[in-house]
């Protein structure tokens, strides 16, 4: 388990391996940054520009310590907020990448983004409403850690850059998704493919 130290007595507890990517995860959210971020309310692009804002200067350090961590891994199991960086080192590795998510992020015409309110009932245009949230938001993310995770891909990893529209069919079609919360508290929408599993 790669994560912030704060989960380390979790994992030994529970007898898995431990690697700390990043120092106390409380101590970075309790930032001014970090702050702004969870209180973002009902702004997600405040949200997304706090996000990325906070994780910038961490981006060469997460990649090298990513690397490190999965550097006789088989498969990467990845957090939608760390599948930037997950991507780029199984893109190194040749290993495959698995999202993994606590919450329904893929996109869908039956639910908007979790970062996004939800469409008025009955009213039209849901569909093209849930789906731009979606895109907003694989497009937010990507967008303001651009030019930091091309830099740590160059410099750590010696890999090209990402071209300027992004990891495009590994936002909207990822290879294969598993999501860690019940289909009786948020049901699969009918139009996930069969890669999504819940």
């Amino acid at each position: 388990l790669a994560t912030h130290a704060d989960f380390e007595g979790f994992a030994r507890d529970h007898d898995l391996d431990f690697f700390e990517l990043l120092e106390d995860g409380r101590r970075l959210h309790a930032s001014d940054v970090g702050d702004r971020m969870i209180h973002a309310g009902d702004n997600p692009f405040t949200f997304l520009q706090e996000f990325c804002r906070l994780r910038r200067p961490l981006m060469r350090d997460l990649l090298q310590r990513c690397w490190e961590a999965c550097r006789d891994a088989d498969l990467i199991l990845a957090t939608n907020t760390e599948f930037l960086i997950a991507e780029a080192v199984a893109e190194r590795e040749s290993i495959p990448v698995v999202w993994t998510c606590l919450q329904p992020v893929a996109p869908t015409r039956f639910r908007a983004s979790c970062l996004f309110p939800s469409w008025p009932q009955r009213a039209p245009g849901a569909g093209a409403y849930n789906l731009a949230t979606h895109a907003l938001t694989g497009w937010g993310m990507w967008f303001g850690q651009r030019q930091a995770l091309n830099e740590a891909r160059r410099d750590v990893l010696d890999l090209p850059p990402v071209p300027m529209y992004g990891p495009v069919s590994s936002f909207l079609s990822p290879r294969f998704c598993l999501d860690g919360y019940s289909a009786h508290v948020a049901p699969r929408p009918k139009d996930w493919r069969s890669e999504e599993h819940t």
